[in-house]
């Protein structure tokens, strides 16, 4: 319980002493104010209970109930048998009037006022207004049809005063109607729905929903949905439904009316995963969504500018579409549709019809590719192992400094790292690399040092120092470094990121000291590495359930896996005769389509 005064103050009422008469003899309040909490017990200790503060038993009625602050009951429909506290001079309380309330019928619930003590003259408001003898004298049960805050006291024969009744009674919301298929499609306040599908009635937890299904007003009497489930109806002719839904203690809600017909219903199917399209309110990417259209109506696509993005074609049905106005309209719709919205291709050398051409613009502003020039993209161009790990780099995004990273790198394997300042095992340290995955430039190395391990020098936040590969006591590999040397001259560009896919077990040199940049990336290839980003550094579990090629026999050991789990995961496909081409160069366009699609499977 607690007492409540509306301008200032709550407190709350967390326990009660009894004598063994059933009268209350202790009254414990706790009162909160930021960073401060006070308990003081009212009138006799409570046993088992030590208590800072306490005060008596009359101050409570003298104080809080006769200053304004009114009564809340933790459960408006429980009440103590017991008589309530007197104060020292034997003037007592009798408890508040009770409530009960009724569902009467849709937005009707009836209430009912009563007192445990005989002879109890009740005095009631429904305004919210402070009740008093001159208020409404309940003679009987009374309706109400809105949210109503019921106020009421009593005159109680041998009782000093009443505590009051505070009872806010509130509206339950409207009962839910939806099809099952979310496929209706409303015209004229009719929803219409293809035939045979069906109608859902959810019920809230406590909630009871009365409906009927051809037209009439639904009573008390009518079919019922309890608390909790759920009934469909299916549509096969015209049906008008109307129900309301009802709870203990609340007022029902009105009638919902919901007229549905079955009808023919096509599907717009957008394809557009930038958000250049609208239909309706909805906006945003709709890609992959399909909209309801009643046979003969018409449907209005909006077209939205989108910063970053410069729009190509739209196209319906796969032709190119005026979009004066900024709009498209289907008109007289009779048949299932798509709309798609392209990227208009920066390059002079990517048409707007290439197959391609979506991928090249979306890859180019996303700033994953380059141009080979400043207007032109080379699609059929190979891929060279120096421009794709770059792309991985971008699109991976493992901080800033590795793009521009150069000289040797190197990768720190646990917590709390000394860096020497020689290296001997007992000198003193220059700094502690303090976390697992700390990329460090390293300046070069020592292949057998004082101890017979091999360390490395290092720079870390401006210290110079030395850091071994292993830690000799138990195996423990503390620093591990990428050793490509041809990374310098014109790949310089992909210095960085080759180094951090290789520390992270995504990429593997053509040896141990060479990375290759130059040469063509096959496409079986780019699987693996995908495969391993994707599995070791996003901790994905892909599939890797064996795909049918026609060329699945010249696919590598290696990759075969990886081929599998790409192809799965809906990143590579084979060729329109069936064909993978595991050891083929990928060109530019392919693995612009490849990351297209890699970005819309992440999200």
């Amino acid at each position: 319980d607690c007492l409540n005064n509306p301008s200032s103050h709550v407190v709350l009422v967390t326990d009660l002493g009894y004598d063994s008469a059933g009268n209350i003899v202790s009254v414990e309040i706790t009162e909160q104010t930021p960073y401060k909490m006070r308990v003081t017990c009212y009138g006799e200790k409570i046993a088992g209970k030590d208590y800072d503060f306490t005060g008596y038993l009359s101050y409570v009625t003298s104080y809080f109930l006769r200053s304004g602050y009114t009564i809340y009951r933790r459960d408006c429909s429980s009440r103590p048998s017991v008589r309530e506290p007197s104060d020292e001079a034997g003037l007592s309380y009798a408890p508040a009037p009770m409530m009960s309330v009724k569902t009467a019928g849709p937005s009707t619930a009836t209430v009912t006022l009563s007192h445990s003590v005989s002879g109890a003259v009740i005095y009631y408001t429904t305004d919210g207004s402070t009740p008093s003898n001159k208020s409404t004298r309940y003679t009987g049960s009374f309706t109400v049809s809105k949210d109503t805050t019921v106020r009421a006291i009593a005159t109680v024969p041998g009782y000093k005063d009443c505590f009051p009744l505070n009872s806010t009674l509130e509206r339950v919301a409207s009962p839910q109607l939806d099809t099952a298929n979310d496929a209706a499609y409303l015209y004229n306040s009719v929803y219409y729905v293809k035939s045979g599908d069906k109608l859902t009635l959810n019920s809230d937890e406590g909630t009871t929903i009365y409906y009927t299904t051809d037209g009439s007003t639904p009573t008390l009497n009518s079919k019922t949905v309890q608390s909790g489930g759920s009934t469909s109806v299916t549509v096969t002719s015209a049906i008008t439904l109307k129900a309301f839904a009802a709870k203990d203690g609340s007022v029902p809600s009105p009638v919902v009316t919901l007229r549905v017909e079955p009808g023919k219903i096509y599907s717009i199917t957008v394809k557009d995963p930038y958000g250049f399209l609208q239909i309706g309110e909805r906006s945003g990417v709709l890609d992959g969504m399909k909209f309801s259209v009643l046979e003969g109506k018409d449907l209005t696509v909006k077209v939205n500018n989108i910063s970053g993005y410069t729009l190509g074609a739209v196209r319906v049905d796969g032709t190119a579409v005026s979009t004066s106005g900024g709009q498209y309209v289907f008109k007289d719709v009779r048949a299932d549709h798509t709309i798609s919205a392209e990227l208009k291709s920066p390059f002079s050398d990517v048409s707007g019809s290439a197959w391609y051409s979506g991928a090249v613009a979306f890859v180019s502003a996303k700033g994953l590719f380059n141009g080979t020039s400043s207007s032109t993209f080379s699609p059929s161009s190979s891929m060279t192992r120096a421009m794709f790990i770059t792309v991985l780099g971008r699109f991976a995004n493992p901080g800033s400094s590795i793009a521009n990273w150069s000289g040797m790198m190197g990768v720190t394997n646990g917590y709390d790292i000394i860096v020497r300042s020689d290296t001997t095992t007992s000198s003193g340290r220059n700094a502690i690399i303090e976390a697992a995955g700390q990329y460090v430039p390293v300046l070069g190395t020592i292949a057998q040092g004082k101890d017979g391990g091999t360390w490395y020098q290092v720079r870390y936040n401006n210290t110079t120092g030395y850091v071994r590969k292993v830690m000799p006591s138990n195996g423990k590999v503390l620093m591990d470094v990428c050793q490509f040397g041809d990374l310098t001259g014109s790949v310089s560009y992909c210095n960085g990121y080759a180094q951090w896919a290789y520390l992270n077990g995504i990429v593997s040199g053509v040896s141990d000291y060479q990375f290759n940049s130059n040469g063509a990336i096959s496409r079986q290839d780019i699987c693996v590495i995908l495969y391993n980003y994707l599995t070791k550094y996003r901790g994905l579990s892909l599939s890797t359930a064996s795909r049918s090629f026609k060329d699945s026999a010249s696919i590598s050991s290696y990759a075969r896996n990886a081929v599998n789990a790409m192809a799965n995961y809906g990143i590579v496909e084979g060729n329109s005769s069936g064909y993978f081409n595991p050891r083929y160069a990928a060109t530019r366009a392919e693995v612009a389509t490849m990351f297209m699609r890699l970005s819309e499977k992440l999200g």
